[in-house]
């Protein structure tokens, strides 16, 4: 049904451009923003964010697998007819994606090249993403603060 709605294709194009309007949104991209990045070529881009951003990062990440489930990807190949409506509800995104995957963040990596070069990512990822200060207060809520709720007042 959200195919059918106009206002929802091209959303990533309407949002930088504020219009279906492609040159507008390369624009936009290539001006305004000193940093793109693609997931696939995500350590790339991390490293080049590293080297725009006036501030130092915390470049440890963990990696992580999210899309397990590919049901949704096996529907579309199995029905080109949904595939093609897609592609064509999303035309000026796909030719976005394609100008900054070809063009700007190459472009841009080749900028930085030699600084992106000397970014060093950790070598150790996180383990978790429940750092000491939040597994303390967990901690503290369950066995302290949950333990005195259940104090009767006399």
């Amino acid at each position: 049904e959200w195919m059918k709605d106009e206002n929802k294709h091209n959303m990533q194009t309407k949002r930088f451009a504020g219009s279906a309007d492609l040159e507008k949104a390369k624009n936009v991209l290539r001006d305004l923003y000193p940093f793109v990045g693609l997931t696939e070529r995500f350590e790339d881009s991390l490293k080049l964010l590293s080297v725009v951003c006036p501030e130092k990062l915390n470049l440890k990440y963990k990696k992580q697998l999210i899309a397990t489930n590919n049901t949704i990807k096996k529907k579309l190949i199995e029905s080109p007819n949904t595939l093609e409506i897609l592609r064509e509800a999303n035309k000026l995104d796909i030719e976005l994606y394609k100008y900054v995957r070809d063009e700007l963040f190459p472009e841009r990596l080749k900028k930085h090249q030699v600084a992106v070069n000397n970014v060093v990512l950790p070598e150790s990822y996180y383990k978790t993403d429940r750092t000491y200060k939040y597994r303390t207060s967990i901690a503290f809520n369950k066995f302290v603060y949950r333990q005195l709720l259940k104090v009767k007042p006399v």
